[in-house]
């Protein structure tokens, strides 16, 4: 009797290699994320802080250098000293800006590097962001003139209350141009214009996940710093007439507390760039399927994935919906801050 050959065995369902997360999940994954890469990270800040002193210092130098030339060799002098002062600033306010760009684009790389599995490196990192930075900044001044261009005529339209019925408009298309223009230019690698109206779109479907995070981590952001302040502003007082600074407490909380601020406001400078790029895969995962066509690839590459085309019109009424629900949502959250710093200050 001949054996009958047995059927291949199934092969077994590809799983999504990302599926889509509640609030709560994103914030346990970004504070994972930030553990992993604490290391490199305390790096980055710890470069881009020396950075910024030594400019700083430049800046005195210069300035200690004009005065010393004016009281020296005259106004001659010390206006060379002061043009040149005027030239560094300049130069120092474009260098801030690109570093600034670059420094987010690391963390954004970084973490997305974490997301798929891989360990990311600093040197690594800093090259694929270096290599599309001018993408990056393109992308950013065109966004910053767009803004100018219309909230300049909303804030003279305000002084007769009309532009405040704008301005909730203009905040939501600028934010929601804005908040995934790192990783999408960075991950897929499209220019400036195509990534503003891509994240716009992205951003607009898929508003209350990514809205309710930020304001969670804008909260949790307060907290950590605000009670800090406030202890070590209640060790003085300052005299609204002359000026003046009176200690009225302990300057050893003063210097203390104040460093905990600043130092925890630094720390927490990273969350912001690790979670948007954690919310645009989450977003990715729910509008697009992400994560199955990542797991059908033998190397996780979000570039290599073309996005589907999309044809999300450019107003809705949920577009109305959340922009209301969200200014209310901002102005309740500044209410309770403004209540927050008066219950503080009465018990410290």
């Amino acid at each position: 009797m001949l054996d009958t050959p047995l059927s291949p065995e199934p092969s077994p369902p590809v799983k999504p290699l990302l599926t889509p997360l509640s609030t709560g999940e994103l914030f346990s994954k970004t504070i994972d994320i930030y553990r992993e890469n604490f290391g490199r990270l305390f790096a980055l800040l710890g470069i881009t802080f020396l950075l910024g002193i030594a400019a700083v210092a430049v800046i005195i130098f210069i300035i200690i250098g004009a005065v010393a030339g004016g009281e020296a060799g005259g106004g001659a002098v010390a206006g060379i000293a002061l043009l040149g002062l005027c030239a560094f600033i300049v130069v120092f306010f474009i260098a801030a800006i690109l570093a600034g760009i670059v420094f987010n684009g690391i963390i954004t790389h970084m973490a997305s590097e974490t997301i798929l599995g891989r360990e990311a490196n600093l040197g690594a990192s800093f090259q694929h962001v270096w290599a599309r930075v001018w993408s990056l900044l393109g992308a950013t001044i065109v966004l910053a003139l767009g803004s100018l261009a219309v909230m300049i005529p909303i804030m003279f339209l305000a002084i007769c209350l009309i532009g405040f019925l704008f301005m909730p408009v203009a905040f939501y298309y600028i934010w929601a141009a804005g908040v995934f223009l790192a990783p999408i230019i960075l991950l897929e690698d499209i220019d400036a214009m195509d990534a503003l109206s891509r994240g716009m779109k992205l951003a607009r479907q898929h508003f209350w996940p990514i809205f309710t995070y930020l304001i969670a981590l804008s909260i949790l952001n307060y907290a950590l710093q605000v009670l800090p302040q406030s202890i070590s502003q209640a060790q003085y007082t300052q005299d609204p007439v002359t000026g003046e600074v009176i200690v009225t407490g302990s300057l050893v909380l003063v210097f203390v507390f104040s460093i905990i601020s600043v130092g925890l406001g630094i720390l927490m400078v990273p969350l912001t760039p690790i979670g948007t790029t954690l919310l645009y895969y989450d977003t990715r995962v729910t509008l697009e399927n992400l994560g199955m066509d990542l797991a059908q690839q033998p190397t996780p590459d979000v570039e290599a994935i073309t996005p589907p085309q999309s044809d999300y019109p450019s107003f809705t009424g949920q577009d109305a919906v959340n922009m209301l629900a969200a200014t209310l949502i901002i102005i309740a959250f500044g209410l309770v801050q403004f209540s927050v710093q008066l219950i503080l200050g009465f018990v410290f």
